[in-house]
Formats: C-alpha cells, structure tokens, sequence
C-alpha cells in the first residue's frame, strides 16, 4: 500500500536536495534524483518525490508493516522540509 504526502518548501529546490542528499550519505540510505524528481529508499521506507512550484510530493510506496503512516510523514517531512 502507497501514500502519499505533499510538503510546502522552505528553500529552493536545490537546498532541500542537497541536504536530503546529505542526510540520507548519513544513514546510510539510497537517494537519487534532481530538482524535480527523484527516489529514496532507508529504513526500510522506499518512496519517491516530485517537486512542482513551491511544493514537494513524496510517495511512500513501501515501508515495515509495524510502523505507522503518522511516523513515516513525520521522518519523511523532516527528510525534506
């Protein structure tokens, strides 16, 4: 099961990219992607993001069936916002 998540950005594109890139180096995650989309995956969470205007949407397309969807966006939020 997906969900999806839409977060307004607080810098431009290219800031929250690199310090997501950054973040994810850190623990040891997988990200990939440019200024208007891309994919992650760490923990256990795989998604992917697409950025339009001043917003960015993120899917979660998998993530441990123990963890619930309120602690997901909330990592994922902190991830890109």
């Amino acid at each position: 099961m997906s969900k999806s998540f839409s977060f307004p950005l607080r810098e431009t594109p290219t800031m929250v990219l690199e310090r997501a890139q950054r973040t994810a180096k850190d623990l040891n995650a997988t990200f990939m992607g440019d200024p208007s989309k891309g994919m992650f995956s760490g923990g256990g969470i795989t998604g992917n993001y697409r950025i339009t205007g001043n917003s960015i949407d993120v899917t979660i397309t998998e993530k441990p069936f123990i963890t619930p969807w309120l602690l997901v966006e909330h990592q994922i939020k902190q991830f890109f916002t």
